[in-house]
């Protein structure tokens, strides 16, 4: 019983993997809907962002570090984006006090 819950997280992806017919189909699909979570986050929700950065290290194993580096970028981004925010934020703040 043991063995069947170990190998069902993989059966998942490759039931997945067959509805699109291809591995690279699949992982385009997996690209454009991360990309689309991405967008969809609101206030900053760095959970969510792990989450994503989570599950994609996961898919990283199964598919290779290459076949996802789009969403390796993708989630720099979004890190990058929050530092760059942060930042102006505070200057801006700075700013105000001055005046």
């Amino acid at each position: 019983m043991t063995d069947c819950r170990a190998n069902k997280p993989s059966d998942v992806i490759s039931t997945l993997v067959s509805i699109y017919d291809s591995r690279d189909l699949f992982v385009k699909e997996l690209r454009l809907l991360l990309a689309q979570r991405l967008l969809a986050i609101i206030d900053d929700d760095t959970e969510k962002v792990e989450n994503e950065r989570r599950n994609i290290e996961i898919l990283k194993i199964r598919f290779g570090e290459a076949a996802l580096q789009v969403c390796e970028v993708m989630l720099k981004d979004m890190t990058n984006s929050k530092r760059i925010d942060g930042h102006v934020q505070s200057q801006k703040a700075v700013c105000k006090s001055q005046v």
